[in-house]
């Protein structure tokens, strides 16, 4: 078992030494998102305002909630979720798109995780810009919370690299594990209070708090827009990370050496 998770480990540190690696392939990932494209990543800020826009006029109404409060929600509660959504339906195939790679190179598994949650995290920091200028049109005040997003950040990125090595090993072993998690991404955003509050639930707010994607999104948006941080949604973000990374190390040493097999 030692031995075990001693292969993992040795994974992890060699992806994460391999700088120019993951950086060719963040590049790569981040080039085909815009291929051909005569704006290029314009597109990812420009359609994430026309969204947020679209949204937020026609939920603003079902909701009866004014526009200048509602915007900033919906502007950082889905661009953060955009990031959870793409994380979850990249991450089945993130070792067959790279199976070229994995075939040809003796590279720490680990480096294409790291690229592909890198790549997301820059179009999701690209959209967050678009959020954060919502917020401050619509006269959100900054304040000292907003210092607390870098840990959020943090966490985001653990727990994404965790799923990313999760789902990844399951798929290339189950196919199907694809296509379930395609199916499920819509559920969650619908259960998740995205495009609602919390507080519509009246005396049912538990199904939001045992809701962990409501608490992922509840590390972003509390300290941008209501200016404290959130214990709670910390402690079982960090909870969810430390665990899902600990079941990620697991099955990467356990079948770390069948994957190029199975592909």
């Amino acid at each position: 078992m030692a031995s075990l998770s001693l292969a993992s480990v040795d994974d992890v540190i060699g992806g994460l030494k391999n700088t120019n690696g993951w950086l060719a392939l963040t590049r790569r990932n981040l080039a085909s998102l815009n291929r051909r494209s005569s704006i290029g990543i314009v597109w990812q800020m420009l359609s994430t305002t026309i969204f947020i826009l679209a949204l937020s006029f026609v939920y603003s109404a079902v909701f009866s909630i004014s526009l200048t409060e509602y915007i900033p929600y919906i502007a950082v509660g889905y661009v953060t979720w955009l990031f959870i959504s793409n994380t979850l339906a990249s991450a089945p195939m993130i070792f067959i798109t790279n199976k070229q790679y994995i075939d040809q190179r003796n590279l720490p598994l680990t480096t294409y995780v790291i690229a592909d949650v890198l790549a997301k995290y820059c179009v999701f920091m690209l959209q967050f810009a678009v959020s954060i200028v919502f917020c401050f049109l619509l006269s959100v005040k900054p304040t000292l919370a907003l210092f607390f997003l870098p840990i959020s950040a943090v966490i985001f990125l653990c727990t994404s690299f965790a799923v990313s090595i999760i789902l990844g090993i399951l798929t290339v072993k189950y196919r199907d594990v694809a296509q379930v998690v395609n199916s499920v991404i819509l559920i969650i955003f619908l259960s998740t209070p995205i495009l609602w509050k919390p507080g519509l639930l009246s005396g049912r707010a538990f199904i939001a708090d045992a809701n962990p994607f409501f608490h992922f999104i509840n590390i972003v948006r509390t300290p941008v827009l209501e200016g404290y941080v959130p214990l709670l949604s910390v402690a079982v973000t960090v909870s969810v990370a430390l665990v899902l990374n600990v079941v990620a190390l697991f099955l990467l040493s356990r079948y770390k050496d069948r994957i190029v097999f199975w592909l």
